[in-house]
């Protein structure tokens, strides 16, 4: 009777959706960006703190401005404070996206090319689901640390991995950011959308945002602080902190280029034709997943229980699913018109050799000699002067030479 009562009670829980899938700003269908709220937001100058920039809005208000779906809504006003996390998140992941490729022929546009995008596989579709989960569980990590959410606090008691495993003269201690709350926070909010998307697409999908959430937990950092007599450092207490959104993103783009193309069949799960009797016969009689049997017997446990599935470490896309950005089309705007520079690159001149040729004519344009070259009036401040604390400075106007795609 036990036995029957736990096969029941899986039954249930199985036909529960655990896929997490980004469904939220960059790899959101919806119309998000062209909300006037978000896109002031998208728009300033800088990525703006929600706890001091943001005007005070309900959260009724932000959560019907981001375009969430139902479930996802009533998680956003569940809590005071997660409203403005996600309009932040949002900020960060969609700056983030179009810092990393204004010089290249996609250039992270946010109309309706974003949209036909998410609809395949492709390779800027992975990126968008990957950028937009490590923002969103990047910046509810740092949200819990600062105490701006009421659910979460500081990570007081990390579990330490082996390359990192405390000496005896070390501790745990301080304020780490809450990866961990970060994600049990993230992933439902992820879940609670309602996917409509071939079951193709739907795999990549999932593991290209688990993908995301993963590299913000990699880029995590180890700091410590001394305690002792005078400085001595008798004992240090560990703890762990997340760099910069920037130190993120140029790992993901560096993971968008060596992204790993993959044709639909490999991702296609066989059947299970070596299930349990009773597993199988329930399969059969509700038409859900294969079950495994459940006991408390730990013995059986340990021999039995398979291990979790190592996540492989990099983007996919699927094969065959190249897109021409030089061309217009329902996925791109095409490279006509777009601004460029003739000879070594103005952008990223600091950047490894796998970005020296973004922001070239010959590149960017498609092909050599497919630029125009204008003369254009440019205003500069010059002549500035430092008077009773404040700094002015007269407008200078002067011609130079700009560079367009043809």
């Amino acid at each position: 009777m036990r036995l029957d009562f736990f096969l029941i009670l899986m039954v249930y829980l199985t036909g529960l959706s655990s896929d997490v899938i980004g469904f939220f700003g960059l790899s959101s269908p919806r119309k998000v960006f062209e909300n006037p709220t978000v896109a002031h937001y998208i728009n300033g100058s800088f990525v703006p703190q929600m706890d001091t920039m943001l005007p005070s809005f309900d959260d009724g208000y932000l959560c019907h401005a981001l375009d969430l779906t139902g479930r996802q809504r009533k998680l956003c006003t569940k809590e005071d404070g997660y409203p403005e996390v996600l309009m932040e998140s949002l900020v960060v992941a969609t700056r983030a996206c179009q810092e990393e490729f204004i010089d290249e022929k996609w250039n992270c546009p946010l109309d309706f090319t974003r949209r036909n995008l998410l609809k395949q596989a492709t390779k800027e579709s992975a990126f968008l689901h990957a950028i937009s989960a490590a923002g969103l569980l990047h910046t509810t990590a740092k949200a819990c640390s600062s105490g701006r959410l009421e659910q979460c606090s500081c990570e007081f008691n990390h579990i330490p991995h082996e390359r990192d495993s405390p000496k005896p003269n070390w501790a745990w201690g301080g304020c780490g950011d809450n990866l961990r709350a970060g994600r049990k926070l993230t992933e439902p909010f992820l879940r609670a959308a309602p996917v409509k998307m071939s079951q193709t697409t739907r795999h990549f999908a999932e593991h290209n945002t688990k993908f995301g959430m993963k590299a913000v937990q990699r880029a995590s950092e180890l700091r410590y602080r001394c305690h002792g007599v005078s400085g001595s450092c008798a004992l240090k207490t560990f703890y762990r902190v997340l760099p910069p959104f920037q130190v993120v993103q140029k790992k993901l783009h560096e993971d968008y280029d060596h992204a790993k193309a993959k044709p639909a069949a490999s991702l296609q799960k066989p059947s299970s034709s070596k299930a349990t009797s009773a597993g199988s016969g329930l399969r059969s009689y509700v038409g859900l997943p294969t079950l495994r049997l459940i006991t408390t017997d730990q013995r059986f446990l340990k021999s039995r229980t398979p291990r979790r599935p190592v996540l492989d470490m990099n983007l996919w896309y699927q094969k065959g699913t190249r897109v021409d950005f030089c061309r217009r089309s329902k996925h791109s705007h095409g490279t006509s018109g777009r601004a460029c520079v003739v000879g070594a690159p103005w952008r990223r001149k600091t950047q490894e050799k796998d970005h020296r040729s973004h922001g070239v004519c010959d590149s960017l344009c498609c092909g050599t000699n497919r630029h125009v070259a204008r003369y254009e009036d440019i205003s500069r401040r010059c002549n500035c002067s430092y008077v009773a604390f404040n700094v002015s400075c007269a407008e200078c106007r002067e011609r130079e030479m700009r560079y367009y795609c043809l």
